[in-house]
């Protein structure tokens, strides 16, 4: 008799194993949620440095293309002409960049539209302005957008700086 008492007491009931099986669920769960929510956030934070790669070679180019050329002879919001025969264009997903007889073509990321539009910006003065609007598969407004921006001429503060 006494050796079983003490073979009981080694033994774990059946309460008690069910209890550790609902803990060990529990716990599984949770991290299941976890990796999941953290392998969307990873995701989506790859894509935007993605994109904001493949937009920095072409903020690079509008850029200098701008400061190249200058003078604007008429700005719509899929055209820019330049006074010296330049020119930029959205066509078929892509910026077209034209210069001396040379055309360039960068593809704009997947799902955008792009517009340019003539600014005033404090800091740059009149500034021409490539948007990018990032559509999601439900309808309406984007708040989602990158804005390239290149001055065309110095600011009013930098013009007085200059002259002195």
């Amino acid at each position: 008799m006494r050796e079983m008492t003490e073979t009981r007491r080694t033994r774990y009931s059946l309460i008690e194993l069910l209890a550790v099986i609902g803990l060990v669920l529990i716990l599984m769960n949770a991290t299941l949620a976890l990796f999941y929510k953290g392998s969307k956030i990873c995701a989506l934070f790859s894509s935007k440095a993605e994109l904001m790669a493949s937009t920095s070679v072409l903020k690079k180019n509008f850029r200098s293309l701008v400061h190249e050329n200058g003078e604007l002879l008429s700005v719509t919001p899929n055209m820019v002409l330049f006074k010296d025969g330049a020119g930029l264009a959205v066509k078929d997903n892509s910026l077209l960049l034209a210069q001396n007889g040379e055309l360039r073509r960068f593809a704009l990321p997947a799902q955008a539209n792009a517009s340019f539009s003539l600014e005033q910006e404090p800091e740059l003065g009149s500034c021409l302005a490539l948007r990018l609007d990032f559509h999601k598969k439900e309808s309406g407004p984007s708040a989602e957008f990158i804005r390239i921006v290149a001055g065309l001429e110095p600011a009013e503060e930098s013009k007085d700086a200059k002259s002195k």
